[in-house]
């Protein structure tokens, strides 16, 4: 055993040994990759859009977020892989932020995932609410400084982290560096809830936006065929984003809460992080088959390619004015 052990560090040695836990790191691995080679794709069909859309530069930021979350994902499961044939090492908690990067990365990028569900909300609730002030806070540019702020913001989380770490450097745990390891007990339970908060509050935004929309459309009976036509794209938009935001939800909500009961057996832990982690590819695969601009450019991609994919077709109405 290494000299780096401690009386007071606790390895998991025969858990993480055995078997099931390469197959469940491995399993972790697959969705890290299926989620980054659509993260890529849905990145190549975002760069042929022509048109100004807010929610567009909202997913933009979206599907970065979730890249690097997949990364993170992909280097810690690999890295336990690993550790599987090491030596197993104690080190201080601040080491798992300096030492280890895609700590870190998976930091900002589940922050920034979590932010941008509350700016796509936000972004539909203003539209069907205040239209003049959807227009003034949802500009090109005004969007692209939102974008970028999910990022800042998340990027502090490290630094709240790092700090909180360094608290209590003299102590030692396991160079796997689980998260409730590294950090302490109270900034697990404000991570935890405030995932949680996020999420909800952006289902409520979403819900009150679905509210608005049906109670316009009953108010507007007159309305020309072409209004109705763009409150119907509006509708659809909203109603597919609202799927994608409740299965996320699902996904991230679902774990967190049953994490206090993790402890109960192994087998539990596995099942919630694969639950926990499924929302990588699916909110992706939701985003491009759900979202009208991305769907119809996934379409012409598929297209080219050499093999045929079982991309969705949707029906297309032509209208003639005049």
């Amino acid at each position: 055993m290494s000299s780096n052990l401690s009386v007071d560090c606790v390895v998991p040695v025969d858990s993480e040994n055995s078997d099931e836990s390469a197959l469940h790191n491995g399993f972790l691995m697959v969705i890290a990759v299926v989620s980054l080679v659509l993260d890529c794709l849905l990145i190549a069909v975002m760069s042929r859009r022509s048109a100004s859309q807010p929610d567009l530069y909202l997913i933009c930021g979206f599907v970065i977020a979730n890249a690097l979350n997949s990364i993170g994902l992909l280097c810690a499961s690999a890295y336990r892989i690993w550790w599987r044939t090491a030596e197993p090492l104690c080190v201080p908690p601040k080491q798992c932020i300096v030492g280890r990067f895609y700590i870190p990365v998976h930091m900002i990028g589940s922050g920034a995932v979590a932010l941008s569900m509350l700016l796509l909300s936000l972004e539909r609730f203003f539209l069907f609410w205040r239209v003049e002030w959807h227009r003034v806070v949802f500009k090109p540019f005004g969007t692209t400084v939102l974008v970028v702020m999910t990022f800042v913001l998340s990027s502090s989380e490290v630094f709240a982290v790092y700090v909180d770490s360094s608290s209590h450097s003299a102590k030692l745990i396991s160079s796997l560096c689980y998260r409730k390891d590294y950090s302490s007990k109270y900034h697990n339970f404000v991570y935890t809830w405030l995932k949680i908060s996020l999420a909800i509050v952006a289902l409520l935004f979403y819900l009150l936006s679905y509210v608005i929309h049906k109670m316009s459309i009953q108010r507007a009976h007159s309305s020309s065929c072409l209004g109705q036509l763009r409150k119907a794209r509006r509708g659809s938009t909203l109603n597919n984003l609202l799927a994608i935001s409740s299965a996320i939800a699902f996904f991230h909500v679902a774990p967190l809460a049953m994490s206090p009961f993790s402890h109960w057996s192994i087998a539990l832990v596995r099942g919630v992080k694969i639950l926990h982690n499924l929302y990588l590819p699916l909110s992706v695969a939701l985003c491009m088959v759900t979202h009208p601009f991305l769907m119809t450019n996934v379409q012409r991609l598929a297209a080219k390619l050499p093999w045929r994919l079982p991309v969705p077709r949707r029906k297309t109405a032509i209208i003639y004015i005049g």
